[in-house]
């Protein structure tokens, strides 16, 4: 929360005194890919085996997103990153209207993924944190 504070401070020095309430916020790191392929990797006729589907994997959730608690993306929405996405979800309300924002932020490498503290976890965080401030303070200049 401080850190989506100060990023609004600093993006809205002329805030106009408008008062942001929180709803609800989350932050989901979603490291769910799609496979597809058939069941069976290969299949043995007579002692000779004939390969089957080459299972491929796919970015994006498993489940649909009416299917989904939070969190959900799909491959279009990584901005050319291989990496497992961090999910911004933000309710809230800003002058009394409600405002409602969602951030699929792409890492630039591969984190841990662990958020114990680690250097690359708590950057890619805080990334997300000022994306989602950056999409919020252009609705509330609006």
């Amino acid at each position: 929360m401080a850190a989506l504070e100060d990023n609004l401070t600093q993006m809205l020095s002329e805030g106009g005194g408008k008062t942001l309430t929180v709803l609800n916020w989350s932050i989901y790191y979603n490291r769910q890919v799609q496979k597809s392929g058939g069941l069976l990797n290969g299949i043995g006729v007579q002692g000779y085996s004939l390969p089957g589907k080459k299972k491929e994997r796919h970015a994006g959730s498993i489940c649909s997103r009416q299917e989904s608690a939070g969190g959900w993306y799909e491959a279009g929405e990584l901005g050319g990153s291989v990496y497992f996405p961090l999910i911004s979800e933000f309710e809230g309300t800003s002058g009394g209207k409600p405002v409602s924002v969602r951030i699929v932020h792409s890492p630039r490498r591969k984190i841990a993924g662990k958020f114990e503290g680690g250097a690359d976890d708590t950057e890619e965080l805080l990334d997300a944190v000022r994306e989602t401030a950056e999409a919020l303070a252009m609705i509330i200049v609006k």
